[in-house]
């Protein structure tokens, strides 16, 4: 029976709300993180270091076996270089803005290799990739404004990337019966302080930062059969921050 879903940094914020909001629906939910000593009660787990491009291919030899039992995979994928961009795109002098695009874009790519080689040989299934709001839509600097909080151009690029990827994804091998969509949240509240807080909350209809558990119903649906002929689109959970 297929019910695994592969969840790519299953250990993180929303990887975590992820795996359970599965279990929670029957779906046997294996981990991919870099770290391979954390445990999520009884799930399996399984290592992989995204910038490592030798370790595209254990995590192939890992999934390719079990193919037949997978129905899913998710990147809730948030690759970190040794300093994340600027504060000015202006100032980056030290190339850290470019290293960081490198790194993420990367990462998704190599991972979505391994997913759709997987999900072929598996006969289809669902490829659920995380993006940001700030793929699509321009950051309000405003929002950041004497906080400890920024948004780098190098995000902006690095999420757009991953709409692209997904659409080529949608469009190149839908004829092996994959799907492949982008969800692509607001902000998700892990106990930001103010003032951020209160004015990303301003620019958002509905008044609020986003739980991980909104965003976690928002990939299962995706995963699911529910959403069977849903295929190449970007998912915009933000409390309607985009429909200004």
């Amino acid at each position: 029976m297929k019910n695994k879903v592969i969840v790519v940094g299953g250990f993180g914020l929303i990887g975590r709300a992820i795996v359970e909001k599965l279990k929670s629906q029957k779906l046997e939910p294996v981990v991919v993180d870099i770290k391979s000593d954390e445990t999520l009660s009884e799930d399996p787990s399984f290592s992989w270091d995204v910038t490592n491009r030798e370790s595209e291919q254990s995590l192939l030899d890992h999934f390719l076996p079990q193919a037949s039992e997978i129905t899913g995979w998710m990147k809730a994928l948030y690759p970190r270089t040794p300093r994340y961009g600027t504060y000015s795109f202006l100032d980056d002098d030290d190339d850290d803005g470019i290293e960081h695009l490198a790194v993420h874009a990367s990462a998704f790519y190599r991972a979505c290799r391994v997913a759709v080689c997987v999900l072929k040989k598996s006969n289809g299934g669902s490829l659920v990739n995380f993006g940001s709001i700030y793929g699509p839509l321009g950051p309000d600097q405003r929002i950041y404004e004497g906080t400890r909080i920024h948004n780098p151009a190098c995000y902006a690029m690095a999420k757009e990337s991953i709409i692209g990827l997904t659409r080529y994804i949608a469009t190149s091998f839908a004829k092996d019966n994959i799907r492949c969509n982008a969800l692509c949240p607001g902000g998700v509240f892990d106990n930001h302080t103010e003032p951020f807080k209160s004015r990303y909350e301003q620019r958002v209809p509905m008044g609020r930062m986003a739980t991980k558990e909104d965003v976690a119903s928002s990939a299962a649906f995706l995963v699911s059969n529910e959403s069977s002929y849903v295929t190449g689109q970007v998912l915009m959970v933000d409390g309607g921050l985009s429909a200004w």
